[in-house]
């Protein structure tokens, strides 16, 4: 049985940027793991816009963070792993990225337009075309196109921004659903404050 539930947002409400000035950055990134081909991307809008900030955020991938921490670009800032994402999006107008579902729904939050760079497994495949068919972006697989893409955007800004947000807090929906069709001693585990995980494996 599929059961389709809102994504969990942290802070959802505190995302939605009201601040509708430019901040003149393009973030770089490919999940916690630092996936895809980050570092030729990088690379090529480092060397298409060096006027805006580009920011890299290499995630666990200490080789990429390596490879681009070489590159002395003025525009270039190079990050691993933030497990705060906030002060981030601040700097950045546009996010170049996988089609990763939790930066997809950060960056609607945030108010960023995304650019998809491609996929990991058929799983995030479908996202590719839910960024596209909710006009909040676009999908270039090449890098050496992403400029054309990013001019296009800038030219047309708000309407990738959406005024109506597009994700809820599903995070009680889920909670709710795991303890309504959760055996009897799951939801009492769940309903006691005293009680920990591994006592009631024990």
């Amino acid at each position: 049985r599929i059961v389709s539930l809102d994504f969990p947002i942290t802070q959802h409400e505190s995302m939605r940027s009201e601040n509708t000035m430019r901040a003149n950055g393009i973030l770089v990134m490919g999940g916690g793991s630092g996936s895809g081909n980050m570092q030729t991307y990088v690379e090529q809008l480092v060397k298409d816009f060096p006027t805006k900030k580009i920011v890299a955020v290499c995630g666990r991938n200490q080789r990429l963070f390596t490879m681009l921490a070489r590159n002395t670009a003025a525009n270039l800032e190079v990050l691993g792993y933030m497990e705060h994402m906030e002060p981030v999006y601040e700097q950045v107008d546009i996010v170049v990225t996988k089609a990763g579902p939790t930066t997809i729904v950060e960056a609607v939050m945030y108010k960023k337009p995304l650019i998809i760079t491609g996929w990991v497994g058929m799983q995030e495949k479908g996202n590719v075309d839910f960024v596209i068919n909710s006009h909040v972006g676009y999908s270039c697989q090449n890098p050496h196109d992403v400029a054309s893409y990013i001019i296009h955007i800038y030219a047309h800004y708000d309407l990738f921004v959406l005024e109506k947000p597009i994700f809820t807090n599903g995070t009680e929906k889920i909670v709710d659903y795991i303890l309504t069709y959760s055996p009897t001693s799951w939801k009492a585990f769940y309903n006691n404050p005293n009680c920990s995980l591994s006592s009631f494996l024990s």
